[in-house]
């Protein structure tokens, strides 16, 4: 318990670490804008844009009705679940394997690169990750001798997870695979599996008839991204991330050793443990085969759907990371050697030395916090300002929600309505050059919108985002 306790604190100061170095990025401040509003209005963003299922605002919105609107306080929730679901992936450990394995496997979590970033994002993979892990415990206590009361949690956890996010579906069918299909006997009763189901649909009605159908229906492209984003590839590139291989930058191309690398840390041993057999090894082989499930499942089912433009990222996948790590602590401690089991684990937190300044010293978000910033300070009277992008989508109210909630921001007008605007004294034009928001307007053709009516003045670059000041060629 006190190695638990020690490993959880790791943990939690991992997470805590420069969680508010870097400026909110769009997805975050798409969640903050609507928790920070009324319920009516949140419901209505969540409904209009339906990718998002709600439980994660819904419980941000909570959060800051206790403390404050802001991106800290957003990112600290996050914190809160991917440090809890660290002890948990403990107690998963320990229904699977033993205490060794348990400890070695939230120690990978406690360190992980994909676990220690988007627990410090505004974003709900931190809680999906929680939820996962404690329902595949309840899962695992539901087989005989286990009872009514564990499966019936599982149950609620489920719903939970598919309110907050839809490809937790992937995690559930691999669950329901394994017990169904390949766990043989003793196995859960038929009627409870119906009674799930049936449990479950009800349970998501809510969501399914407040016109998220409908927007789906009448709008598919708003669930699609531009570019396919997954290929045969997408797998290992999860695979690396698993591994803490992004050394260069959350954003940058890996390079090549780090896959090998990582591998022989990591996948080695994921392996040895699936591979290894031998007959007093039974109950453990069935717990291998359902964090196989686990792990698999997930990323080969999400990568299949970003071949269609369907979206995919890695953080999409991010909570197989859990069954993972506990094959890989699991095929560690099946290693007969104890000085080559050392050297895994010696090697394994050198690797995660090398990918610390990734983590936390290399931005990665557009920086509309000092962007935003820099324009507050200098703003007076009878200012203007223009929120532009390449693709005419500029989400810049977004961000103000997130640093300026319940002020206003210098009067917003539209870019091809500024030369006529004469209430505008000075302009200040915001770009956002994101790397996705590829388009065919280029920012010395928007800048030439504004004619013969201002002069260009000072101009400040920032990450991803530039900020412009214009003048009335009059004053």
């Amino acid at each position: 318990m006190l190695a638990l306790a020690g490993i959880t604190l790791l943990a939690a100061g991992l997470r805590l670490f420069r969680i508010d170095a870097q400026s909110a990025w769009v997805d975050e401040a798409f969640t903050i804008h609507a928790a920070a509003g009324r319920w009516d209005d949140m419901m209505g963003i969540l409904i209009g844009d339906f990718n998002h299922p709600p439980l994660h605002t819904m419980l941000v919105r909570g959060w800051f009705a206790l403390f404050d609107v802001s991106v800290l306080d957003a990112r600290l929730l996050s914190a809160m679940f991917g440090t809890l679901a660290v002890p948990a992936l403990y107690w998963l450990g320990t229904l699977l394997f033993d205490r060794r394995t348990a400890l070695i496997a939230a120690f990978l979590l406690a360190i992980s690169q994909l676990g220690i970033v988007y627990s410090q994002e505004a974003r709900a993979y931190s809680l999906l990750l929680l939820l996962v892990i404690v329902a595949t415990g309840f899962f695992v206590k539901s087989f005989p001798p286990g009872g009514l009361g564990p499966f019936v949690s599982f149950v609620v956890l489920v719903s939970l997870s598919f309110y907050t996010h839809y490809y937790s579906i992937f995690a559930v069918a691999a669950l329901v695979t394994y017990a169904l299909v390949l766990r043989g006997r003793p196995s859960i009763p038929a009627s409870w599996w119906a009674a799930a189901l049936v449990a479950t649909i009800v349970a998501y009605l809510p969501w399914l008839t407040s016109g998220v159908v409908e927007n789906l229906i009448h709008n598919p492209e708003s669930a699609r991204v531009e570019g396919v984003f997954a290929s045969l590839a997408s797998p290992l590139y999860s695979l690396n991330w698993f591994n803490n291989g992004k050394i260069n930058g959350i954003r940058e191309q890996a390079p090549l050793w780090t896959f090998p690398v990582g591998c022989l840390l990591f996948t080695v041993p994921a392996f040895w443990a699936l591979l290894l057999r031998s007959p007093e090894r039974k109950r453990e082989r069935h717990a291998e085969t359902l964090l196989a499930l686990l792990w698999f499942v997930p990323i080969v089912a999400v990568a299949a759907l970003g071949s269609f433009r369907l979206v995919y990222d890695v953080r999409h996948v991010s909570f197989a990371v859990a069954a993972y790590y506990l094959l890989v602590a699991r095929g560690v401690t099946l290693i007969p050697s104890p000085t080559l089991r050392l050297l895994i684990m010696v090697g394994i937190v050198g690797y995660w030395g090398v990918s610390f300044r990734s983590t936390y010293f290399r931005p990665f978000k557009e920086n509309y916090r000092d962007a935003f910033g820099t324009l507050v300070s200098g703003a007076r009277q009878g200012d203007c300002t223009v929120y532009g992008a390449p693709d005419g989508r500029s989400y810049a109210e977004l961000y103000w929600t997130s640093y300026y909630h319940g002020q206003a921001p210098p009067t917003v007008v539209a870019l091809q309505d500024a030369a006529a605007r004469t209430d505008c004294v000075r302009l200040w034009l915001l770009w956002d050059r994101s790397f996705w928001k590829h388009g065919p307007l280029s920012y010395d053709a928007a800048t030439a919108t504004l004619g013969p009516a201002y002069e260009p003045g000072q101009k400040w670059s920032f990450l991803r985002v530039d900020l412009q000041l214009f003048v009335r060629g009059q004053e």
